[in-house]
């Protein structure tokens, strides 16, 4: 079975992300910051992630 990631982009509230991993520790959550994308615009993280086979 293939899991679904999900790619965070910079306005996401840390606390969001942050609550949900502890609730959910199994979730495939990618923080922007992880990702690389602070301070790219909307669009460029869609294209980018669309590009990254998986995420959402």
């Amino acid at each position: 079975m293939t899991s679904i990631k999900f790619q965070a982009d910079a306005d996401l509230n840390q606390a969001i992300l942050t609550g949900t991993l502890r609730r959910q520790p199994t979730i495939d959550f990618q923080s922007a910051f992880e990702a690389g994308f602070e301070g790219k615009k909307d669009s460029e993280v869609l294209a980018i992630a669309a590009i990254i086979v998986g995420f959402l």
